[in-house]
């Protein structure tokens, strides 16, 4: 039996396996946000306790901004080479490991380089759970889905900012980290064991040994038997040179 794996997800009713992974993807994109807005709250009580102004402390918090715009760059193509699953789970990982690890920093450098390297993290999940999540969704709601899981970050944000504001007022400030760190690598654990790899991307790589339960899971209406991915499936997109953002009009935009 052969299929089109975008003729499946586009015609099937959406699955419980695609509703949990829009459900992770989403709980990715709030715990990114908490752990992104940690340093925030806690930034002026660390630099009190490293006697330091507030501007001699801002590097703090522009590290994990720079480190999550190069995350975002870098991550993005390499879940095209390596998979969704495999750099979703990692990165979430690292950012959940280097908030957690943020609260050991006891030199002001050191705390720049975890808030960064925590900010690769947090910028390289994005593109890695949109993608899968889009990948999963069919053609009439992918654009609502998609959209719904951007509205987890400010979600996290206000979250975060609830969070943040009753445990400072109660506990230590390293307490705002755990408590968005130690959920993320719980998630991260979970991703591991639950997440699938993208359905499109194993069509495309040519994977369809591994793809057999996955496709049954969206329509379990499917007959018994082998099945192998129609010659017809939809390759991933061709590398576009970075460039082409800025020819045929489009440079204004971009900027």
């Amino acid at each position: 039996m052969k299929l089109d794996v975008d003729k499946l997800i586009d015609e099937a009713p959406i699955s419980a396996l695609q509703y949990r992974i829009f459900v992770f993807c989403a709980v990715v994109a709030l715990l990114d946000a908490v752990d992104s807005v940690s340093i925030g709250f806690a930034g002026p009580l660390i630099a009190a306790d490293l006697k330091m102004t507030p501007a001699a402390f801002s590097p703090a918090y522009s590290s994990g901004l720079l480190g999550a715009a190069i995350g975002a760059l870098l991550f993005g193509p390499l879940s095209d080479r390596f998979g969704r699953k495999p750099l979703l789970v990692f990165t979430t990982a690292l950012f959940g490991l280097f908030t957690c690890v943020t609260v050991l920093a006891n030199t002001f450098p050191l705390l720049v380089a975890y808030r960064f390297i925590a900010g690769l993290g947090l910028g390289g999940a994005t593109p890695c759970f949109i993608t899968i999540a889009a990948e999963y969704a069919p053609q009439r709601s992918r654009s609502t889905i998609v959209s719904l899981l951007w509205a987890g970050y400010p979600l996290g944000n206000s979250v975060g900012g609830f969070v943040a504001s009753y445990v400072i007022t109660r506990f230590h400030w390293s307490m705002v980290f755990y408590v968005g760190g130690v959920p993320t690598l719980i998630l991260a654990l979970l991703l591991l064991l639950f997440m699938p790899e993208s359905l499109r991307f194993l069509a495309s790589h040519g994977s369809a040994g591994r793809m057999d339960n996955l496709l049954r899971a969206i329509d379990p209406r499917l007959p018994p038997g082998e099945i192998t991915i129609a010659s017809g499936a939809k390759p991933l997109p061709k590398k576009v040179p970075i460039g082409d953002l800025f020819t045929e009009g489009r440079a204004v935009g971009t900027i």
